[in-house]
């Protein structure tokens, strides 16, 4: 049968099989190649090692810690039974001894008048009950410590008070949400009884998170003496003074401009308000509005008031437009032309029923900028408010205290402000009104707490005149009663007193101390405000004014505090210690206490430069020189002359340290006493001298290596230190070598008291370790004497310190080197005992090197040796031939000596002005020909070692 011819339609549906079978095709190949090369790294995995195992998990130390268990009884003398721990642990060295120091009384200042000692009193500045420590505390604390403990080891009676500050905003507002997040309410709703109720249960609850914190610091404060701002003690204190200030008209009531926030209801402070600079237009979200709303800052809107009765207008500008409901005036300037033929004439505003009077004020207006017009609110800005009360002009509120338009705000009453601002811009629009906006930098307050854009508001308040205590605050440090330190900050602190404003002391908050002002009503009347010590001595002094009668008499309250022995014997306190941020706003103020001194210590900010607070979220949760007589033998398997050398050294510098430090605390240079204990400890004992000591540690010797490791001639008590200055000053022999032991215990034991005011807890753990080492009692290093300079002086020696300055300065050389040292010491200044040392100091180095030899004065050293010019007189050659490119060290000296002929050059020319000779000190004198000559010596030094590379090369 014959088959049907293909059609186009098979022709592409064959084609389209054949393409099909072709990919599956080169699909099986990819795969097969794929699964051969599998096996095939699978049959290499076989043959190779297996691999190494996974390194064990870190240990965490929060967990560590979390599952240590103490075996000290809380308040006993630490366990130390078992070895001390080959790392730092801090959960196990830390553990107890806070503990232990506090129930020991170590933290108490005693008020007996018995008592002689010098006293040193200081007052913790009150955290926020709220809140939790900080770095911005630690700092503080870590000072305050410091000073305490210092002052303590150094025979002071010492009182460091703890407290906390009810943090009347901070804490209410913290309340309240809680309040609204688990019971749907509101202060208001639960009346202010109840509610000061649930802040005390939940300051309870809540409120030792900071002293616990506080105790986990160690900080030494007298928590016998513990206070809260609010107790009721406290609390009877700030009645009387605020009685006492009333009745000496120190403190007023009047009604002023306060920065409102609306979402506290409160006016707060000037330093409760931070500043946001906009140099353009933003968009911003406000608590108490719509959160899907956002509105727009830093722009400025020009609109018309007309003239009354006529079609000429006046165009004014604001930032803030929603507060033209309450302009009762525009000002232009008596001088401007053009508005002298509306002078005396009146505008219409266009939203409310009220006449806006048109004035003349040249403190106001500058004629020169924008229009030359100003609208005046003077409930609603400071300098409305100073113009209003110049021109006696109506001070209309336009806001309610939650930050509604007030009922006088005509179509926009009841709108909240910013939704006002809205809509107010676009009626100014449709009554053809609006004459422009405009992009505007300006500064925009906000509340610290909440974030509400503050409103300056005109209310009620209670006041402080500062004025008078400005004046005595200025001249206290003008004439020295008042030390503040840094001295740098005298001049902020002038500028700020010599211009204080009055000081708002009244919040409109419920937690907090309740000002005693009363406001009566006598047979229907309401009487004015009366300041009272109870409601009876109110109701009295009321009845009084109104009928007539003589005023009631309120006595003075005496303070609470002035009877008891406490304030008799520390006060007034001996320093106001706190951060720098805070001099204009409260230390200013609190120097109405009279404090002697205020330090005030740096502060700790971010990676932008902002200090820690908890609203913006950036919190972050240290002898005279010994002879050859001293030590006839040495330390068993040394080198004599070394020993002398290094042991000299070591406790010269230690007596630096101490008389350095003593000088560093008194002055408050906290910064330099830092460093100063930091390169005894790190620099001197430990990365100098420990590692000279560690042959002699390393000995079998037992006698030895005790001999290395106590010391009895070393002051223990403040007796000894006393006896020992006594014996320095009379210029008295050293006591016999039968009663010196090594010098190591006696760096350890001063050292660590010297370390102690900075590093509490360690400090004691190895104190109390060395006394177990040592056979002697245990003790805690709170109550040991501080070092003091003149225990100490005889120990100091200028020549040790010169001598291990050159032998410092050799052995880096060497060690920089990386290779065989050569030694080589030239005439002029070191002598035979320098020689000695030099070559002990090699012998003892942590790598000895197989050869060393010293070169004799005028014999050249080896052939291609790499030369180090130590100074004039000391150069280090290493035998580098055959080693090292000899070119590439001629070019290096080269260098060198170029650096050297420009120092050369400097000094010269400085040596050459003409009047050099005249207005130069003969001691500078002195020293440039010194250094000059050093040079000179130098750059021949480098010279001989040029020509000796180029002679081997």
């Amino acid at each position: 049968m014959e088959q049907p011819a293909p059609t186009d339609a098979d022709a592409k549906k064959a084609d389209k099989a054949a393409k099909k079978a072709a990919k599956e095709a080169k699909f099986a190949a990819k795969k097969a190649a794929q699964e051969a090369q599998q096996q095939k790294q699978a049959a290499d995995g076989a043959a190779k090692p297996a691999a190494p195992k996974e390194a064990p998990p870190v240990e965490d130390p929060a967990a560590l810690a979390t599952a240590y268990v103490n075996p000290t009884p809380a308040g006993e003398l630490k366990a130390m039974s078992g070895p001390m721990a080959q790392k730092y642990l801090p959960h196990e060295v830390e553990a107890s001894w806070n503990a232990w120091w506090e129930a020991s009384g170590y933290y108490r200042g005693n008020s007996d008048p018995a008592d002689t000692r010098p006293k040193f009193s200081i007052c913790l500045p009150p955290p926020n009950v709220t809140g939790s420590l900080h770095l911005g505390h630690a700092l503080t604390v870590a000072v305050q410590d410091l000073l305490a403990r210092w002052k303590r080891m150094s025979g002071y009676n010492v009182l460091w008070i703890p407290g906390t500050d009810h943090a009347g905003i901070a804490t209410q507002v913290v309340v309240e949400k809680k309040l609204k997040k688990e019971r749907g309410l509101t202060r208001h709703d639960l009346g202010r009884e109840e509610f000061l109720k649930t802040v005390f249960e939940w300051k309870e609850a809540y409120g030792q998170r900071i002293t616990m914190q506080l105790r986990r610091l160690g900080c030494s404060l007298d928590w016998s003496r513990e206070v809260f701002t609010m107790d009721e003690q406290r609390a009877a204190s700030v009645k009387a003074a605020f009685l006492r200030f009333h009745k000496e008209g120190l403190i007023y009531r009047d009604v002023r401009l306060t920065n409102w926030c609306c979402i506290l209801r409160s006016g707060i402070s000037d330093i409760e308000v931070e500043y946001e600079d906009l140099e353009a237009p933003k968009r911003l979200s406000v608590p108490g509005h719509p959160k899907d709303r956002t509105y727009v800052f830093g722009r400025i809107w020009s609109f018309a008031y007309k003239v009354d009765g006529s079609d000429e207008e006046i165009v004014v500008a604001t930032t803030r437009p929603e507060t033209m409901l309450g302009d009762v005036a525009v000002a232009v300037h008596p001088d401007d032309p053009r508005y002298k033929q509306l002078h005396g004439k009146q505008l219409v505003h266009p939203f409310v029923a009220r006449k806006i009077k048109l004035i003349l004020d040249p403190v106001l207006v500058d004629m020169s900028f924008g229009t030359g017009a100003v609208k005046v609110t003077p409930a609603h800005d400071p300098n409305d408010f100073a113009c209003g009360r110049r021109h006696g002009l109506d001070e209309i509120t336009v806001f309610t205290e939650e930050g509604k338009m007030a009922d006088n705000c005509g179509m926009f009453a009841g709108m909240m402000r910013f939704d006002a601002r809205v809509e107010l811009l676009a009626e100014l629009k449709r009554r053809g009104l609006h004459r422009g906006e405009a992009d505007n930098k300006m500064r925009l307050g906000v509340c610290q707490r909440t974030g509400d854009i503050i409103e300056p508001m005109l209310k009620p308040q209670w006041w402080v005149d500062c004025s008078g205590m400005a004046r005595r605050a200025v001249e206290a440090v003008r004439q020295g009663e008042l030390k503040i330190i840094p001295a740098e900050h005298e001049r902020t602190w002038y500028a700020w007193l010599e211009n204080i404003r009055d000081w708002c002391v009244s919040r409109q908050l419920w937690w907090g101390h309740r000002i005693p002002a009363y406001f009566p009503t006598v047979k229907g009347e309401k009487v004015e405000v009366v300041v009272a010590g109870s409601m009876e001595e109110a109701r009295e002094a009321a009845a009084a004014r109104r009928g007539g009668a003589r005023e009631a008499v309120v006595e003075r309250e005496g303070c609470a505090a002035e009877d008891a022995p406490d304030y008799a014997a520390w006060h007034p306190t001996s320093l106001l210690e706190t951060g720098q941020d805070i001099l204009f706003f409260w230390v200013a103020r609190m120097v109405m206490l009279p404090f002697s001194e205020v330090y005030l210590h740096a502060m700790v900010r971010d990676k932008r430069g902002r200090k820690m607070s908890k609203s913006l979220g950036n919190e972050l949760a240290a002898a005279k020189k010994m002879n050859e007589e001293e030590f006839p033998l040495g330390i068993p398997e040394r080198d004599v002359n070394l020993d002398i050398a290094r042991v000299a050294w070591i406790l010269s510098r230690l007596a630096h340290a101490v008389k350095t430090l003593d000088a560093q605390l008194t002055a408050y240079d906290m910064a330099a006493a830092v460093t100063t204990v930091y390169e005894f400890w790190y620099k001197e004992l430990c990365d100098v001298y420990l590692e000279a000591v560690k042959p002699v540690m390393k000995q079998e010797d037992a006698a030895a290596k005790h001999a290395t490791q106590t010391a009895a001639d070393e002051p223990r008590s403040r007796r000894d230190e006393r006896r020992l200055a006594r014996r320095h000053r009379a210029g008295a022999p050293r006591l016999p070598a039968a009663r010196r032991g090594a010098v190591l215990h006696a760096c350890l034991h001063h050292g660590l008291r010297l370390l102690h005011p900075f590093m509490p807890y360690v400090t004691e753990e190895l104190y109390q370790r060395l006394a177990l080492l040592a056979g002697e009692p245990r003790a805690s290093i709170m109550v040991a004497p501080f070092p003091q300079p003149a225990a100490v002086a005889a120990w100091a020696s200028e020549e040790a310190e010169r001598d291990m300055e050159l032998l410092a300065s050799l052995a880096a050389s060497a060690r920089a080197r990386g290779v065989h040292r050569l030694p080589r010491a030239r005439g002029g200044g070191g002598g035979g005992v320098q020689l000695e040392t030099l070559a002990a100091l090699a012998k003892s180095s942590r790598s000895p090197p197989p050869t060393l030899h010293l070169v004799a004065e005028g014999e050249a050293p080896p052939a291609g040796c790499a030369t180090d010019v130590i100074d004039a007189s000391l150069e280090v050659h290493v035998l580098l031939k055959g080693l090292i490119d000899l070119s590439r060290e001629v070019a290096r000296l080269q260098k060198e000596a170029a650096a050297v002929e420009g120092r050369l050059a400097k000094l010269q020319a400085k040596m050459a002005m003409p009047e050099y000779a005249t207005k130069c000190k003969p001691q500078q004198q002195q020293e440039d020909a010194a250094k000059a000559q050093g040079c000179e010596g130098e750059l021949a030094a480098i010279g001989r070692a040029i020509a000796q590379f180029e002679a081997a090369a």
